[in-house]
């Protein structure tokens, strides 16, 4: 999923694909719809990724991105949800969510691809119940 996200954001990111392990993969059964957990080494704070991830509209060709990123606090700890909306190319628009939070030195990263205008309550309520074992 993270390889995914290297594809769509025009801008750098503070970790890559190798440094983080899949835990688990969900598919659901809107269209494109995907939920995946990861997990790896503590490699930027959550308030770093936000900074990463400013709020803001982007255009990059025929693609616009809308970023909305907050902070938020899991299970207590401090972390980062961000949301990037794109679309423009094909007609429709998609929606990649991830949160962000680490513990004892490993971060994980919840990640929530789907069409926009089709989420699940459920995959949206998981994202904001992420809790990383201390």
């Amino acid at each position: 999923m993270t390889g995914g996200m290297l594809n769509i954001w025009p801008g750098p990111l503070p970790f890559s694909p190798d440094q983080f392990k899949m835990l688990g993969m969900w598919v659901g059964d809107g269209p494109m719809q995907m939920l995946a957990l990861t997990r790896g080494r503590a490699l930027a704070s959550p308030q770093m990724i936000a900074g990463l991830f400013p709020s803001r509209d982007v255009s990059q060709g025929q693609v616009q991105y809308h970023v909305a990123t907050q902070s938020y606090r899991f299970c207590g700890l401090p972390g980062t949800l961000v949301n990037v909306r794109f679309g423009g190319l094909m007609g429709f628009t998609m929606a990649y969510d991830i949160a962000v939070t680490q513990a004892g030195g490993v971060s994980y990263m919840l990640s929530y691809f789907h069409m926009a205008d089709a989420g699940d309550p459920a995959a949206e309520r998981a994202l904001r119940s992420l809790c990383p074992t201390r």
